[in-house]
């Protein structure tokens, strides 16, 4: 009896008996043509986890491949909320005020809005559509954070804390058990038509 030769598929890595095998190209064996397929999509390495994926289980989200798994983190991350605030504020800006030197002059000081204030870049961009959208202000392109920093977002922080502790108090005035009264409806009546 002949000794059966086994190989190993390229694209899941099973055990497979080569003389069954697919073989597209010299030293490339696949369970089938739907193997071959799968291995030929197009992957992408995830920019968290750092594993290859179809593309149809990534997003592409602020120039980077993520997968959906970690999609949740990574948009919660620190990282991602600069790039977003960044990302925002950069395009209040003219075309012709958009340039590198306005760019990181507009990096620095959010980082140094980060660190010395202590102020979470995903509460300044807050405060910047706030300082756009509810309020209505201007953007001016001569000025950087300055005009929005530290004063709205301060104003907004104590908002929010404010709003907290009222929400903290509803909760604690809700008596613990409430009994509903449900009355007994009466069906409405329509007036009878004559026969005339």
């Amino acid at each position: 009896m002949a000794e059966v030769k086994l190989v190993t598929c390229k694209n899941c890595k099973k055990q497979i008996e080569k003389n069954t095998a697919y073989n597209p190209s010299r030293g490339q064996y696949f369970c089938d043509e739907n193997c071959y397929a799968e291995y030929k999509t197009p992957k992408h390495t995830c920019y968290v986890c750092k594993k290859q994926h179809k593309e149809s289980d990534m997003a592409f989200y602020l120039k980077h491949w993520v997968c959906k798994k970690c999609l949740p983190e990574w948009l919660d991350s620190e990282e991602t909320q600069r790039d977003l605030f960044l990302d925002y504020v950069w395009n209040l800006y003219d075309k012709e005020y958009q340039t590198s030197n306005k760019y990181m002059l507009i990096r620095k000081q959010a980082e140094y809005y980060h660190k010395e204030y202590g102020f979470k870049y995903k509460g300044m961009l807050l405060a910047v559509k706030y300082h756009i959208d509810t309020l209505e202000k201007v953007w001016y392109n001569d000025y950087g954070l300055g005009q929005v920093f530290p004063a709205t977002y301060i104003q907004l922080k104590e908002n929010w804390q404010r709003q907290s502790e009222l929400r903290k108090l509803v909760v604690n005035c809700q008596p613990k058990s409430v009994k509903v009264v449900v009355g007994r409806r009466q069906p409405i009546r329509k007036g009878m038509l004559s026969l005339e």
